[in-house]
């Protein structure tokens, strides 16, 4: 119930959410990349990988290192898939 009602209500604060995580993420696409971190602009959702494997191959040394060294928190993804994750960090931008 609570859920049609959400979808029957006004969604322009849905909209204006809708900017605000657009602008984060193009934010946080652009600054990554910057820095020599590419990743792959999410169309969905308020996260992203960005591949660290320049940095450091090892995806929980490389969270490490920023949790120790900036007080970032990331999720490595070192054991989500051998293939298209090894070398890959979780990034969220919702906060």
């Amino acid at each position: 119930m609570g859920a049609v009602a959400a979808l029957k209500s006004p969604q322009e604060h849905v909209q204006e959410c809708v900017k605000i995580y657009q602008r984060r993420r193009d934010v946080l696409v652009e600054g990554l990349g910057e820095i020599g971190l590419p990743c792959v602009s999410p169309e969905g959702g308020w996260y992203m990988l960005a591949d660290t494997k320049d940095f450091e191959k090892d995806s929980y040394k490389f969270a490490d290192y920023l949790l120790r060294e900036a007080g970032v928190t990331t999720t490595p993804m070192r054991d989500w898939g051998k293939v298209c994750c090894k070398g890959h960090t979780h990034i969220q931008h919702r906060a």
